[in-house]
């Protein structure tokens, strides 16, 4: 690690430039080269202060609101979004294309829309107008978000954007939209995590378990439709930390762990221990965090049972030096 010398400052003319010049002079540039990159490191790309809501009680199926916050840019620049809750921008997810202002149509230009799919929310930022907005990307980069993003006049000149969080939508809810859920990124009480409030069974898993063996577990509903935010086009998920409710229908001792920390086997030390046992075979429920980034689980259970997996919350990351 280069250190940082005292400059000369005293030259004159008729000063000579020695080993001991130079050697100062390369260690100094490379000091503050080091200094540059952990500034970009920690500040350059950081989100902080939104808040998104999807499908709330003061929300229809389908609407999801944005407000706060503020990123910066890769250059360092600081776009200054709004101040929390001072700005709320509620919009509408559908077939339909963008529109822009509250009250429009959140769906980016070139995504494409399901009923029950992992879509991405942008806060989007018009530098020439000063135009706060959001779309929402059925892409985790952003790769459709098309004339939104490009300048005027071809395009309605949101140059700035960031990705904020993830939201679902469901057919397994009462009423298909999007399941019902709130975030808050750095900065806020919520810390970069999603709190679901899902109607049973629309962010669940089951599996039945042997007794004494390790069963790989996907987080799937019922339909088969993944739990975790992954894009399967860009084949990338939105890494984060899970936290899950486990109801068994048996007495249980489990341990559950993530196959790309920890492998297929299961030894001793492995994996978060989940007691679940009863005096009789009721329906219990235990808590587990498991760091994501796929669907895929393992778990060793001391006994046959079937299992649900409910997630209740989710972490995610919003930094772009992961994805725009």
């Amino acid at each position: 690690m280069a250190t940082w010398t005292t400059p000369k400052t005293n030259w004159t003319t008729n000063d000579g430039i020695g080993d001991t010049d130079l050697n100062r002079m390369e260690e100094n540039t490379e000091y503050l080269y080091d200094q540059q990159q952990g500034s970009e490191s920690v500040f350059n790309n950081y989100v902080n202060g939104f808040h998104v809501q999807g499908n709330t009680a003061s929300l229809s199926d389908y609407e999801v609101s944005l407000s706060g916050g503020f990123w910066v840019e890769d250059d360092g620049s600081f776009v200054q979004w709004s101040t929390p809750f001072a700005t709320v921008t509620t919009k509408t997810l559908s077939a339909s294309s963008w529109t822009a202002g509250s009250g429009g149509q959140a769906k980016a230009p070139g995504a494409t829309f399901s009923t029950d799919g992992w879509y991405w929310v942008f806060a989007l930022y018009n530098p020439t107008t000063n135009a706060l907005d959001f779309a929402i990307d059925s892409s985790i980069t952003g790769a459709n978000l098309g004339t939104v993003i490009t300048p005027a006049p071809g395009g309605s000149g949101f140059t700035q954007y960031r990705r904020i969080c993830p939201i679902k939508t469901s057919t397994l809810l009462s009423t298909n939209g999007i399941v019902p859920m709130i975030y808050g990124s750095q900065g806020t009480y919520l810390n970069n995590t999603i709190k679901y409030f899902p109607e049973t069974p629309c962010m669940e898993a089951s599996q039945a378990l042997s007794a004494t063996t390790s069963t790989q577990v996907l987080l799937r509903d019922s339909g088969g439709n993944i739990l975790v935010p992954r894009d399967t086009v860009a084949n990338e998920d939105n890494g984060g930390m899970l936290e899950m409710e486990i109801i068994t229908n048996a007495p249980t001792v489990l341990w559950v762990w993530s196959p790309v920390h920890g492998g297929i086997t299961h030894y001793n030390g492995l994996g978060d221990r989940v007691s679940l046992d009863t005096a009789t075979a009721v329906f219990k429920t235990g808590r587990v965090i498991i760091p994501m980034p796929t669907e895929v689980m393992r778990v060793y259970s001391s006994a046959a049972a079937t299992l649900t997996f409910r997630i209740r919350s989710m972490t995610c990351t919003t930094d772009k030096q992961f994805y725009p």
